[in-house]
């Protein structure tokens, strides 16, 4: 099989969750002996990877005007993504001999007419698209419309850019031979916007280091760790209000907050005028070491979909989890036990003092199933439990689970008071069947 992933940036060294996600889909097909070529954009300041079997075609970011999108039909993510150069480079990488173009990331939709006269002018080898979701665009952006708050003007342009996004998304649905994506909810989604139409579900995995077990005892620094990018308008507006909700209950306690990822660094300063608790790292390699030195980690966002790959650092990197409860959509643990989560931030500092009582030592390294045996949770490097239930996979892409994944703490919650133990463990041993 030969495919062409046309996508926003080279995800071969991911630094961010999204970007993670997309590699190790790219990774797993070119593992199944598939040949591929990537088209995408590459920054200068960043290496671009490589990968066997895959042929780069990367060409510098385009320097657009987002705010010329409100006069385009196109939502502001595909404006800014738009390059003739891109379209050029494109279709010269569609040669005959390709199979399948996979449009990853539904801004990339801008690609979509030229890869569609493609397919048209085809004669005898068909040519397959495949729309790589990363969530429902239609709802998330209606979601961040509803949700802003402040300059009238904006909010109606991120009206205007939501009727966009849904347009944009409902056309690469339609126009799709075979749609992917990261959680059921969302699979349940595109099925009914597109009776008939074969869709997917490719759930996260990781594929990075794994912490031994360790102990969270007094030693360990009052830390809450915020892994990910603060670039985006929801999510910093998510931040924002977590930050604001956080702030007195933190303090009084004694809590930091730290951001281990890409900010803005404006919006930094200003997060840190509003708040002595919190600090940034700024784009780091590697989470691991803030994260050792963390007693939580947290998912606050209520405005956003799809599945959160940062839990999954949180998971692997020993860290129990504090997430809003539509935020862990997609992993495979007890909800009851196995997070601290809540329905909504509320606005108020309640919900964050609720999560100072004790982090209970779990019993086993994994959540018990019947009989009190360990129940093994899998999740591939980047494959998902398709058709025939956990390990299943599907054959014609190559998405495959391999290994087993450990189950996070089950836990309580303590980051603010002291074990009265010798300390809360959490053991990321593999629970193997």
């Amino acid at each position: 099989m030969k495919f062409v992933w046309a996508t926003r940036e080279t995800p071969l060294i991911p630094t961010l969750g999204a970007y993670n996600y997309s590699n190790g889909l790219l990774r797993s097909l070119l593992a199944t002996g598939a040949e591929g070529r990537l088209v995408s954009y590459s920054r200068p300041d960043r290496p671009p990877g490589q990968a066997d079997g895959l042929d780069l075609r990367l060409l510098p970011p385009p320097r657009v005007n987002r705010a010329l999108s409100l006069v385009s039909t196109l939502p502001s993510d595909a404006y800014r993504l738009r390059a003739p150069a891109f379209a050029r480079a494109l279709e010269v990488a569609v040669t005959p001999d390709v199979d399948a173009v996979m449009i990853d990331f539904y801004a990339m939709g801008w690609v979509l007419p030229l890869v569609e006269r493609i397919k048209a002018a085809r004669r005898g080898r068909p040519l397959a698209i495949v729309y790589v979701s990363h969530q429902v665009e239609q709802v998330l952006r209606a979601e961040i419309a509803s949700d802003h708050r402040g300059s009238p003007i904006m909010g109606a342009a991120l009206r205007l850019d939501a009727v966009k996004a849904g347009r944009l998304e409902r056309r690469l649905i339609t126009a799709a031979d075979l749609i992917t994506a990261n959680t059921s909810a969302d699979e349940a989604v595109f099925r009914r916007a597109a009776p008939g139409k074969p869709v997917i579900t490719l759930t996260p995995a990781f594929d990075g280091p794994i912490a031994a077990a360790r102990v969270i005892d007094a030693a360990t620094p009052r830390r809450v760790i915020y892994s990910g990018s603060l670039e985006w308008i929801a999510k910093k507006r998510n931040f924002q209000r977590f930050l604001d909700a956080a702030d007195a209950p933190f303090r009084a306690a004694g809590i930091e907050l730290l951001v281990a990822g890409r900010t803005e660094p404006a919006f930094a300063a200003e997060m840190q005028r509003r708040s002595s608790i919190c600090s940034f790292t700024g784009e780091v390699p590697d989470v691991a070491p803030y994260m050792a030195q963390g007693r939580i980690g947290v998912m606050p966002d209520e405005v956003g979909g799809g599945f959160k790959n940062k839990l999954l650092d949180y998971i692997f990197g020993g860290l129990p989890i504090a997430a809003i409860g539509a935020q862990v959509e997609g992993l495979p643990l007890d909800r009851d036990h196995d997070m601290i989560l809540r329905a909504h931030g509320g606005g108020t500092g309640g919900g964050h003092r609720r999560g100072h009582r004790r982090c209970r030592p779990p019993e086993r390294h994994a959540s018990p199933g019947a009989g009190g045996q360990p129940r093994p949770v899998r999740l591939g490097r980047s494959g998902p439990a398709l058709g025939g239930g956990p390990g299943a996979g599907d054959r014609r892409l190559g998405f495959r689970p391999t290994r087993a994944a450990p189950a996070a703490t089950n836990c309580r919650g303590d980051f603010s008071g002291e074990s009265a133990n010798s300390g809360s463990v959490v053991d990321n041993r593999f629970a193997r069947p």
